[in-house]
């Protein structure tokens, strides 16, 4: 698979590429293919409800987005996404709805300046899942760079009168996103669903978060298993965080007991 991809990179270009997997992936996954592959994803479905308010962070091609707003009717979703080219790609993907949908063009982190960042290349194949701010440490060749404003998130979502679920994918930069929007999470205390890498990244993000109340959890055989903060340092999946009051909310058809 890898020689089929870098030869369609370099017969059609990466805005072309991209645009051609995430229309494949996605026709699949609303197609109801690749539930094994990405139990995550599916997920959504099960979680998120009818009216809620949601905030996709990383939006990427649109992949949690479009599952987000399958399930949302009457409710709103906001898109963060800071790569103009994934952002284009992210509108072509979206298709046009009675829902209230918002995408923000820029990274969200600990202040507001200009960073920049990078589409990596890994083994000769494109990995736009993988893009992330630069930073003196980073290692490995890039296929595109891009320079992108920064903002503190809760100067930009603090008038938010609701909030229900926020999904957030940053590559690492996670505990700075989340120490920049945490009022806004005290203020409505979403559901989290959250990739977490890095010891120094989960232990900030985890002690974080549960000085707010919130529990973690896993997605164990489409239920969410609770966790220990040691348990989530050896685990390689998402990681979900409910309060207590959600717990009792969905009760035992979504939490394990």
């Amino acid at each position: 698979m890898k020689w089929i991809r870098k030869l369609l990179v370099r017969l059609i270009g990466i805005k072309a590429y991209l645009k051609l997997i995430s229309k494949v992936y996605l026709s699949l996954t609303n197609l109801g293919f690749l539930k094994k592959s990405y139990p995550e994803l599916f997920f959504i479905d099960r979680l998120v409800q009818p009216n809620w308010v949601c905030l996709d962070i990383g939006a990427n091609l649109g992949y949690y987005s479009n599952r987000i707003l399958r399930n949302i009717e009457g409710g709103a979703l906001h898109a963060v996404e800071p790569i103009p080219l994934f952002a284009a790609i992210w509108k072509s993907n979206i298709l046009p709805s009675r829902k209230k949908v918002s995408l923000y063009n820029i990274a969200l982190g600990e202040e507001k300046k200009q960073v920049k960042m990078s589409i990596p290349v890994r083994d000769g194949v494109v990995r736009h899942g993988l893009t992330k701010v630069d930073t003196g440490d980073n290692v490995g060749q890039s296929a595109l760079s891009f320079d992108v404003e920064m903002e503190r998130g809760d100067a930009i979502f603090s008038d938010l009168k609701q909030l229900d679920f926020v999904k957030i994918d940053v590559e690492g930069y996670e505990q700075f996103v989340l120490r920049e929007i945490e009022s806004t999470l005290r203020t409505h205390l979403p559901v989290i669903q959250i990739e977490l890498s890095g010891r120094e990244n989960r232990s900030i993000s985890y002690k974080l978060l549960t000085s707010i109340s919130y529990k973690a959890f896993i997605l164990d055989q489409n239920k969410l298993k609770p966790i220990t903060e040691d348990e989530l340092q050896s685990i390689d999946q998402d990681f979900y965080f409910l309060t207590e009051e959600k717990m009792q909310q969905f009760g035992s058809d979504l939490i394990c007991k």
